[in-house]
């Protein structure tokens, strides 16, 4: 088995703080849109919040939806935020194990 360097435990370090920051203000829009809801004011774009969870957001999606009771009865958002999850982990091993 090949060892790695530091600089790729650095890199390593630096996505996963990219990913959190995306989770977090996935998670934060998620709340932000119920809010907006609540109140009968303007709106995030349902393609907005699916394309956050498709570019790395896809914890923070499925969280807010969760903490936030927000697009739970929605088939897309239902069936489309863990199914993102599950390509993106599949994903992620795929590439742990070629690369």
């Amino acid at each position: 088995m090949e060892q790695r360097g530091p600089s790729s435990s650095l890199e390593y370090c630096r996505g996963a703080k990219e990913e959190g920051e995306a989770n977090a203000v996935t998670f934060l829009l998620y709340g932000f849109d119920k809010y907006k809801a609540k109140k009968r004011r303007w709106r995030i774009s349902e393609a907005t919040l699916l394309t956050l969870a498709v570019i790395g957001g896809s914890i923070g999606a499925w969280t807010g939806m969760q903490i936030w009771h927000h697009k739970t009865m929605h088939k897309k958002f239902k069936y489309g935020v863990p199914l993102i999850i599950i390509l993106q982990v599949a994903l992620v091993a795929c590439l742990h194990t070629f690369i």
